[in-house]
């Protein structure tokens, strides 16, 4: 009786192990895909430090289910603030999406005069509901950089008369 009844914790324990630890191979389900990130709306533009700039990041929402209601936190790196202050800018977006569907996000930010030009990395935070009572978590990575915008001269020509 003892025997049978270590073998079957032996066994129990085994079986719980397996659930307890998810498979390698397993891959996590992606709900974003990341398509491009640039500074200025619309049309890309080249940004400067002390400048205040809108960061634009368009995404394509890659589930099954629809979802609703997202609000967007991006986690901003050293030198960058949100307009009103601050190191995490928000954006909400409103409408029900599906898959395939394309979503435009804009963080106004002010770059401070410190920040160097280079390559800079923030954590973009999606919060969102895929039904009434179901609210989902996804962060993705955006990269962007700065670059010291070209300055143009005009010339003006004096004359002098005698």
């Amino acid at each position: 009786m003892r025997s049978r009844i270590l073998s079957l914790m032996i066994i129990l324990t085994i079986i719980s192990s397996f659930s307890a630890f998810p498979s390698q191979c397993e891959e996590e389900e992606v709900h974003f895909r990341v398509l491009k990130v640039y500074w200025g709306e619309g049309q890309p533009v080249e940004v400067s430090p002390g400048e205040t700039a809108q960061l634009t990041v368009i995404l394509r929402y890659e589930m099954s289910k629809s979802l609703n209601n997202l609000k967007a936190a991006l986690s901003l790196p050293e030198g960058f603030q949100a307009i009103g202050g601050g190191n995490e800018s928000v954006a909400v977006y409103t409408k029900t999406m599906v898959k395939g569907s394309i979503l435009e996000l804009r963080f106004p930010l002010f770059i401070g005069s410190n920040v160097t030009l280079g390559r800079y990395v923030a954590n973009l935070t999606l919060e969102y509901f895929i039904s009434e009572y179901t609210i989902l978590n996804s962060t993705v990575t955006v990269e962007f950089r700065i670059v010291y915008s070209e300055m143009k001269y005009s010339s003006v020509k004096f004359a002098t008369y005698l």
